[in-house]
């Protein structure tokens, strides 16, 4: 619902009849996202909700000890990962793709893509495209690859941040509802996703995989 809400064309219609409101600005996704699915999925699964209060008190026992082990774990990371943003990571990384100038495309995609993703590791998307996007960028054109696949291949390299521990908060989310210790799925999860994400931006770029102009 906030979705179709905000959305054109209905965004436009609704406000034109109120009068000219920003419904973006009345309806923040941010904040009705959650809620809407908090919402429908109590009524959902409302039969499996506990009864009474002490049903409810073992629960919350139940769930308490998940919570703390995962939030540690996470806002340990965030932090860590803003000091690593904060000290400048990224620019100093950004050096390594500027000499990648007439090298062959295997070798660029393989150095720039390690790059990009090693920054992706404690950074999030955006962070990472800000940090170091432009020099990618720059960089696989030089190596002669075309900007539309240079573009794909970094957004491919860029968003491995979701699979790349320990920064990555969907693992966190993931571990919870497992109910496993995050540490353990940091493994299987570079192996089985962050390392074929890397290699597909690689393979993108030297034209095994197609990609249309």
């Amino acid at each position: 619902m906030p979705i179709v809400l905000t959305a054109s064309p209905n965004s436009d219609l609704i406000g034109d009849r109120l009068g000219g409101l920003d419904v973006s600005d009345a309806v923040p996704l941010l904040v009705w996202l959650p809620v809407v699915m908090l919402l429908a999925g109590l009524v959902v699964e409302r039969r499996s909700l506990p009864r009474g209060g002490g049903e409810w008190w073992t629960l919350l026992a139940e769930i308490s000890p998940k919570l703390g082990l995962i939030g540690v774990t996470m806002v340990s990371a965030f932090a860590a990962s803003n000091v690593l943003n904060t000290l400048g990571m990224g620019e100093q990384l950004a050096p390594c793709m500027e000499r990648q100038e007439g090298v062959p495309q295997s070798v660029a995609a393989l150095v720039v893509g390690l790059v990009v993703v090693i920054v992706a590791g404690p950074l999030n998307t955006t962070s990472t495209l800000a940090a170091v996007g432009p020099v990618a960028f720059a960089a696989l054109l030089a190596a002669d690859v075309p900007p539309y696949i240079a573009f794909a291949a970094i957004i491919v390299w860029a968003s491995s941040e979701g699979c790349s521990p320990p920064g990555a908060a969907p693992l966190y989310v993931a571990a919870g509802i497992a109910s496993i210790n995050p540490v353990r799925i940091f493994v299987p999860v570079t192996l089985y996703y962050l390392v074929l994400s890397y290699l597909m931006g690689v393979l993108m770029v030297v034209g095994a995989i197609w990609i249309p102009g």
